[in-house]
């Protein structure tokens, strides 16, 4: 009989136990599989990324059987996460294409070979929204002396900041006592400003231009 203490992965293989007489020789075989619990090698990180780049996270195991790795995300419903953007590899790497800001959420790497318990490891997906127009340009027809409001709706992330321009020069609204403007939320990721003026003047007539920054505040 063979006794094995501490069975590591270097012991699995086949053993034989041969016995032999003066009349002959026999042999008996017996192959040894040593079971391994999955274990991490690469663990996937949060990612933080703009609009339409790509996310990839690497859920790497080892272990016997094989482990199996699977990505399933944390909230929301089951077709939410079957998007063809979304490829998955036998690596346990997950690739995320063209990225929304839907996308945004938490996901989680499960890792299993039905050896001792399974690995989950959980990581946040941010998409950052750059500032933009959806509405790049507009015209607008006001007789003299009536009152002119222009109006302007920019997407992203906030903290948005909108800033008013006539030919590239822009409106300072406490100097201008005629100018009025007003800024609002009207969506979590939505903003839109307007000003106003009432004068019989066409000073304001040409080239106003709405601008929108997002300003980033960091700990």
């Amino acid at each position: 009989m063979l006794f094995f203490n501490s069975l590591s992965t270097d012991h699995g293989g086949n053993y034989s136990c041969v016995v032999t007489n003066a009349l002959g020789r026999d042999s008996y075989s017996s192959h040894l599989v040593i079971n391994v619990p999955p274990s991490l090698m690469q663990e996937p990180a949060d990612q933080t990324l703009e609009e339409n780049n790509v996310a990839s996270f690497h859920c790497q195991a080892s272990g016997f059987p094989e482990p199996i790795v699977t990505w399933m995300r944390e909230e929301g419903s089951k077709d939410s996460f079957e998007d063809e953007r979304i490829k998955t590899f036998p690596n346990g790497t997950m690739v995320y294409l063209m990225l929304k800001k839907t996308d945004e959420g938490i996901y989680k790497c499960i890792v299993s070979n039905n050896i001792g318990q399974d690995l989950n490891k959980i990581v946040s997906l941010t998409v950052i929204v750059p500032a933009r127009f959806e509405e790049k340009f507009t015209m607008k027809n006001v007789r003299r002396g009536e009152t002119a409001t222009l109006k302007c709706e920019a997407v992203g992330d906030k903290p948005l900041s909108i800033t008013w321009t006539k030919d590239k020069a822009e409106i300072d609204f406490k100097k201008h006592t005629r100018l009025e403007k007003f800024d609002r939320d009207i969506e979590k990721k939505r903003c839109r400003s307007a000003f106003r003026r009432k004068s019989e003047r066409q000073k304001y007539g040409v080239d106003s231009q709405c601008h929108v920054v997002r300003t980033l505040f960091r700990k």
